[in-house]
């Protein structure tokens, strides 16, 4: 059976770094690109640590598109959680 065309979502920290690690060595995979959003860091941060992982994985042919900077329909309040605006 052909690998599953798959595009991540992340906003890349220690838990999407590993996601990503184990897409990429799933053979029922076949990564064709991440997208980075701003999550528990800044966007800068983000697309910085997702291309820190791809080059780990010797995998930085795989398109990364940065997204969004700041949620869409959401804003972080004072102590980290989000908030319904």
């Amino acid at each position: 059976m052909a690998p599953i065309p798959v595009v991540l979502d992340v906003d890349t920290g220690i838990d999407d770094a590993l996601a990503i690690l184990l897409a990429l060595a799933s053979p029922e995979l076949h990564i064709v690109g991440v997208t980075c959003v701003a999550g528990n860091v800044r966007l800068e941060q983000v697309v910085q640590n997702t291309r820190g992982v791809l080059a780990l994985a010797r995998a930085t042919q795989v398109p990364v598109a940065i997204g969004a900077a700041k949620p869409l329909a959401r804003q972080r309040s004072a102590c980290g959680r989000w908030r319904t605006l």
